[in-house]
């Protein structure tokens, strides 16, 4: 039993000197970042079909930045008014 609790608490010491880096790494720069996050919202419902801008770029008010497909809910909403229509 002796033996066994030698070897156990030699092999803990051998794994706990050579686990440790005395490699230290030496840092350019160091800090936090800070990020403001916006969201963007669209008035229509449909499918994002160009969306041309990249992170960190500044918008002018009214400035082109793609469009979305509103295929799908213009036909939804004329379906509707035919389906009044015929009631």
């Amino acid at each position: 039993m002796y033996k066994f609790t030698t070897i156990t608490i030699a092999a803990m010491w051998l794994i706990a000197l050579t686990s440790c880096n005395k490699n230290k790494s030496n840092f350019d720069a160091s800090g936090s970042f800070e990020a403001e996050e916006t969201i963007i919202s669209s008035e229509a419902i449909g499918t994002i079909k160009q969306f041309d801008i990249e992170e960190g770029q500044v918008l002018k008010k009214g400035e082109f930045i793609g469009y979305i497909d509103t295929t799908q809910l213009y036909l939804k909403r004329n379906n509707w008014r035919v389906k009044l229509k015929l009631c």
